[in-house]
């Protein structure tokens, strides 16, 4: 067997079908499709039992609120194939991602692991922004090793490597990603494909200050890991509650791309009132960093036809560089 999709799912009734949908539909058909119902109380039981009737190729596993890191683990002990894919129960997998990374992958002997270019999606599916990534492999280790450069949920990986790994760290309940993306990068290359072939939704009015928070400590321990082991300490000595407390307490650290999104979101949707409020805590002390909410600032107050036809524009001149490989 060639690859073996994971994806773990708690409450995800209301995307779970589109997401499941983009995955039997992938043009490359040789996989497993391994879903992990991690204790949803909704109708996620009953969608993935209607597809599972319907493919032979879903295998499911059901088990207690577990949390992320642990399900995905749990389905990393039942994968056989030779690639595993992400997939995420919220996002769509456009139907070329998995022939394009396999061959890839196929090609490329030192690639351990592979994402590319996607899309953002609001609720309802529609395009909003998008995510290019970098394909020059030596550029990609060492912008990881500043931030997160991948979406989860698009990467393929070599099992082998995730093996070599260990899979993912319990201790990570977010960035558990990009803390496995720097632990790989010490003894394999990381690879993109300079294409849209995948579309991550992002469901802004969900979006909390405190979990932006979480999210960005955990990442940031995850570079400081990587760090240490980089000099050849012990990382697992900082690898606790008391240094999360204190880089979730760092008004620093705080992930402004979430309220910039929203901003933007707001914004397209001529919601300029609330962008307005979501920008203005981040417009001083002046910095050149945050010269894009300057710029969104500046863009709210433009005439509702000129906003949409500049958004036009962006969006569908964005949309065929990334769907054709242009845009880096």
């Amino acid at each position: 067997m060639k690859i073996s999709v994971i994806m773990a799912v708690y409450n995800g009734a209301g995307t779970l079908k589109e997401s499941i949908e983009s995955v039997l539909n992938q043009t490359f058909r040789d996989f497993e499709f391994i879903i992990v119902n991690d204790g949803s109380t909704d109708d996620t039981d009953k969608i993935i039992g209607v597809y599972r009737k319907l493919d032979a190729r879903i295998v499911v596993i059901e088990h207690k609120n577990q949390g992320l890191t642990r399900s995905l683990n749990i389905a990393l002990g039942k994968a056989k194939g030779e690639y595993i894919a992400r997939q995420d129960a919220d996002d769509v997998s456009l139907p070329q991602r998995f022939q394009r990374q396999v061959q890839f992958l196929d090609a490329q002997n030192r690639i351990g692991f592979v994402g590319c270019n996607y899309g953002l999606i609001d609720r309802e599916g529609r395009v909003f922004d998008f995510g290019p990534t970098e394909d020059n492999s030596a550029k990609i280790a060492f912008r990881l090793g500043k931030k997160n450069l991948f979406c989860h949920g698009s990467v393929l990986f070599r099992r082998e490597a995730l093996e070599k790994a260990s899979g993912y760290r319990d201790f990570f309940r977010y960035a558990q990603d990009y803390d496995l993306y720097l632990r790989l990068i010490e003894f394999t290359l990381p690879g993109s494909l300079n294409k849209m072939l995948y579309h991550r939704r992002v469901l802004l009015d969900s979006i909390s200050i405190s979990k932006s928070r979480l999210q960005a400590a955990y990442a940031e321990l995850a570079r400081k890991s990587y760090e240490e082991r980089r000099a050849l300490r012990d990382d697992n000595l900082i690898l606790r509650e008391e240094a999360l407390d204190s880089l979730v307490a760092k008004s620093g650290l705080l992930d402004s791309g979430l309220d910039f999104l929203e901003a933007f979101y707001r914004v397209k949707n001529n919601d300029t009132d609330r962008a307005r409020r979501i920008i203005r805590p981040h417009l001083f002390p002046a910095s050149l960093q945050k010269c894009k909410f300057y710029a969104l600032w500046i863009f709210s107050y433009f005439p509702l036809r000129l906003r949409n036809v500049s958004l036009y524009l962006k969006t569908n001149i964005r949309r065929v560089k990334l769907l054709t490989g242009v845009c880096k």
